[in-house]
C-alpha cells in the first residue's frame, strides 16, 4: 500500500497492451502493481501477433468509444496501430508509446511466407506511423531505437515517391526507458563456489529469435568430445517449437538436471541459481529480461556483440563475455568452460530493479501532463 502526502494528485492512466503475455505482461502488471498511479489495463492475449498489430486499434478504439474513461494518460504497446486508435477513437489525451521491440529489426521466422511475398512491411509502417502520431515514445533500450531509426530511410526507399523523412523530430520526442525486472531481494555476494562440473543454462522462449540450434548443436559437440558440462533448460513454449529440444531431451539425457517449464517464479530462481554459465545464442534481443535475471542470479554470460546486451555489460571491460560471430560462439563458451572466472556481475542487473527505476517511470509520465 503507497502512502502520499495530502497534494499528491495521482494520474489516472490507461495502459492497452493487445499482446498480454510473456514479457509485455510482466512489465505491465508490474507497472500497474507498484506505480504510485491509478493504472488500468486493457489487454487482448498474447497470441496472433500480426492480427493484433492490425486489428487491436478498432477494438480498442471501440471500446473507448463506448466507456469514455476519464484518464490523464494513454500507455500503449508497440502492438496497438496507433495511428488508427487515434483516429477512431476521437481520443484528446496524450498517447505514449512503450516500444518492447520494433518491427524493423525483428528476426522473421523462415517459414513466414510474409518476406517472399513481400507482405512484411506493413507491420513496419505500423510502427512507424505509432512514432508519428504517439505524443511520447519509449524504448527499451538504445539499440532498440537505433536499429529502428537507422532502418528507417532505407524502409521508406521502398516506396514510389513522398518519401520525405525527418527523423530529428521524431529522435526529440524519443527516451530509452528499460524494463523493470522482477528480481529477489539483493544478496550480499552472489559469486558462485566453482563447481566440478559447469552447469550450462537455457532459460529463454523456445523460439526460432532465440537460436537454440546454435545453443545445442555446440553442445553435441561438446559431448562428443567429451567437454564435461552439465545442462539445466528452462523457459515456456507453444505447441509448436524447434524440434531441437527433442533431440536435446534424448540425446544430452546424461547431462540434464532439469528439462522444461517451471510453475512458479520461485521454482524458476532456483534452478537458476543451480546453474553457473549463461550461453546466450539470441538473434534478437531488445532488451534481454532472461539474460538479465540469469545474471542476477549469479551466472556468467556468453553474449552476442551488437544488441542490447551492449549496455549491459561492457564489452571493452569484459571482452571474453563478447563473441562477434556465431562461428567464434564455440571458442568463446569452450574458454569459459575451461577458466569458469569467478565474477559477482549481480549488480549490472539489479540497477533495472523496479525499486531502482520505477521512480524514473512515475516522473517522466508525470512530465508529460504538465
Amino acid at each position: 500500500m503507497h502512502h502520499f502526502s495530502q497534494d499528491y494528485y495521482a494520474l489516472k492512466i490507461l495502459l492497452i497492451e493487445p499482446f498480454y503475455a510473456g514479457s509485455h505482461r510482466q512489465w505491465a502488471d508490474q507497472w500497474k502493481k507498484r506505480s504510485k498511479h491509478e493504472i488500468t489495463l486493457w489487454t487482448l492475449p498474447g497470441r496472433h501477433w500480426k492480427w493484433r498489430m492490425h486489428g487491436a486499434a478498432v477494438s480498442m478504439a471501440r471500446r473507448y468509444q463506448q466507456k469514455k474513461p476519464l484518464v490523464d494518460l494513454i500507455v500503449a504497446s508497440d502492438f496497438l496501430d496507433i495511428a488508427t486508435f487515434k483516429g477512431l477513437s476521437g481520443c484528446q489525451v496524450p498517447i505514449l508509446a512503450y516500444f518492447h521491440e520494433n518491427q524493423f529489426s525483428y528476426p522473421w521466422s523462415k517459414t513466414d511466407t510474409d518476406v517472399k511475398d513481400r507482405r512484411d512491411r506493413r507491420y513496419m509502417w505500423i510502427n512507424y506511423t505509432s512514432v508519428l502520431t504517439a505524443d511520447a515514445v519509449w524504448f527499451n533500450s538504445r539499440y532498440n531505437r537505433d536499429s529502428m531509426f537507422n532502418a528507417l530511410p532505407g524502409f521508406m526507399q521502398a516506396f514510389p515517391d513522398d518519401r520525405e523523412i525527418n527523423l530529428e523530430p521524431l529522435k526529440r520526442k524519443t527516451s530509452i526507458i528499460p524494463v523493470g525486472l522482477d528480481l529477489l531481494p539483493r544478496p550480499n555476494s552472489v559469486k558462485k563456489e566453482t563447481p566440478d562440473i559447469p552447469v550450462l543454462v537455457w532459460n529463454h522462449r523456445w523460439e526460432y529469435d532465440k537460436n537454440p540450434e546454435l545453443f545445442f548443436t555446440t553442445l553435441f559437440e561438446f559431448q562428443q568430445e567429451k567437454v564435461p558440462f552439465k545442462l539445466i533448460v528452462l523457459g515456456s513454449h507453444t505447441l509448436t517449437y524447434p524440434p531441437i529440444f527433442d533431440q536435446v531431451k534424448i540425446k544430452l539425457a546424461n547431462h540434464l538436471l532439469h528439462f522444461g517449464p517451471v510453475e512458479s517464479r520461485s521454482e524458476y530462481w532456483a534452478m537458476l541459481e543451480k546453474g553457473t554459465i549463461l550461453p546466450v545464442t539470441n538473434n534478437q534481443d531488445f532488451f534481454g529480461i532472461s539474460v538479465l535475471e540469469g545474471i542476477a542470479a549469479g551466472l556468467v554470460p556468453i553474449l552476442p556483440k551488437g544488441l542490447a546486451y551492449d549496455e549491459h555489460l561492457d564489452s571493452n571491460k569484459f571482452p571474453y563475455l563478447f563473441y562477434q560471430e556465431k562461428s567464434s560462439f564455440k571458442t568463446c563458451l569452450h574458454y569459459i568452460l575451461s577458466t569458469l572466472p569467478s565474477l559477482d556481475l549481480a549488480s549490472f542487473a539489479y540497477r533495472y530493479d523496479w525499486e531502482r527505476v520505477l521512480q524514473d517511470y512515475d516522473e517522466k509520465v508525470e512530465a508529460l501532463i504538465k
